[in-house]
């Protein structure tokens, strides 16, 4: 059986567009890494250690609260250093709050020289260990 003229027409169209089709893909390719930011080990040190020292003082207006807040009003609290809403916000609820019978938050004592022992000693990303891309053997 011998095929149309038309189906060879348009299978040899489709083949031609799917090849020129990968070629431009493949030419964008060396776009999205010329546009790709620098890590910047340095700069991403300074931010984490600005946002620990604000996430400390967070912290400490939560200690210092002598009444209960409300959810919104926990999450107003740490709004510049957690997600309103994230598991950062659950995870502060949790661990350094006690839900009361009225649904409000109290400050708890319990794991906080602990989490801030290991976020002062934490290494941000790209701090620590070898870099193979800029230090050879």
């Amino acid at each position: 059986m011998k095929p149309r003229d038309g189906s060879t027409a348009s299978s040899r169209i489709r083949r031609w567009l799917a090849a020129w089709l990968c070629l431009g893909c493949l030419g964008l390719l060396p776009a999205g890494h010329a546009l790709a930011q620098e890590f910047n080990r340095a700069a991403e040190l300074a931010r984490y250690r600005t946002w620990l020292s604000a996430f400390k003082q967070d912290l400490d207006q939560l200690s210092a609260m002598p009444g209960p807040l409300s959810q919104a009003q926990l999450e107003a609290m740490f709004a510049r250093t957690v997600v309103p809403g994230s598991r950062g916000a659950g995870f502060i609820r949790q661990a350094f709050t006690q839900r009361g019978s009225e649904g409000a938050y109290f400050p708890k004592s319990g794991p906080r020289a602990v989490l801030m022992a290991v976020l002062d000693s934490a290494i941000p990303a790209g701090q620590g260990g070898l870099y193979p891309e800029t230090e050879r053997p």
